[in-house]
């Protein structure tokens, strides 16, 4: 038998989940209403370039629109209100910041992934020549070249982690300065990476799979996303136009990257002289 108490407890139980999904989709369709534009714009273009035109034949293609996309959903859809001025407002508003966090990274990086993957694997298996098959006969509809499928699979995890380096700092910077200097380090350390990961793999490892790169994208995407929501958290928003302390903030970050792909050049010179002295 269900005891009042009991049964007042299940009805509060309800009544918070209720609303705790409620601010959810409150911020999932404020934040589609602010970036309907950007999305549908990529839309747009990955509609046309993949199934109309059949620009993205190949996994070069995919990987240039996934990586510009990347930085366009990360510093748009994070640092939205830093780039209008207006954080110090939407800081103060009810909705908690983990929920708007991780609703604005599930939005870009949903969006991100949905594009990519079909992108990749429409393109594998020849799905828009098959569709224009059904009303031409030409050239057009001939099956693409092949390629390995690790090429196709860097293309969606690349932007995808570039994505999560982005996203995290454009939300935990406080002006515009700051935000064109966070994405600039997110770009370049991204990079970083990837070109420490390819060099391993190919002067060290002797191989050129990308596995290797892929695995430490990830793991530090992962690694950043987590720091990234920990900071927004306790961040304080600053109104402000970004003034000269964002200018010196922005030549430090430009220094730090610049020492980063020094020292990955240096492992360069250093696995192709490992590598000639193996032979």
């Amino acid at each position: 038998m269900v005891t009042a108490e009991a049964s007042n407890r299940l009805r509060e139980t309800g009544a918070a989940s209720d609303l705790r999904w409620g601010v959810i989709r409150g911020v999932l369709w404020h934040e589609w209403l602010a970036h309907r534009a950007l999305i549908s714009g990529c839309a747009a273009v990955w509609i046309a370039f993949v199934w109309i035109l059949m620009v993205m034949s190949g996994p070069i293609p995919h990987t240039v629109f996934g990586l510009i996309a990347a930085v366009a959903f990360g510093g748009r859809i994070a640092g939205a209100a830093v780039s209008e001025g207006s954080e110090e407002f939407s800081l103060a508003l009810p909705p908690p910041r983990r929920v708007r966090y991780l609703v604005r990274l599930a939005l870009g990086l949903g969006v991100l992934l949905g594009l990519s993957v079909v992108g990749v694997l429409a393109t594998m298996h020849n799905v828009p020549q098959a569709l224009w098959g059904l009303v031409v006969e030409s050239g057009f509809t001939e099956p693409f070249p092949t390629v390995e499928a690790d090429r196709y699979i860097w293309a969606v995890v690349g932007p995808a982690t570039l994505f999560a380096f982005t996203f995290s700092a454009a939300a935990v910077c406080r002006t515009r300065g700051d935000l064109i200097a966070g994405l600039l380090l997110a770009f370049l350390i991204w990079g970083s990476v990837s070109f420490g990961g390819a060099l391993v793999e190919e002067q060290l490892l002797y191989r050129g799979n990308r596995a290797l790169t892929m695995m430490c994208l990830c793991l530090v995407g992962a690694g950043v996303l987590v720091a990234g929501g920990f900071l927004y958290a306790r961040k304080e928003g600053i109104t402000r136009p970004a003034g000269a302390s964002s200018r010196r903030a922005a030549l430090i970050w430009l220094l730090v990257g610049m020492l980063a792909l020094v020292v990955f050049a240096l492992l360069a010179l250093y696995g192709t002289h490992t590598r000639v002295v193996t032979e």
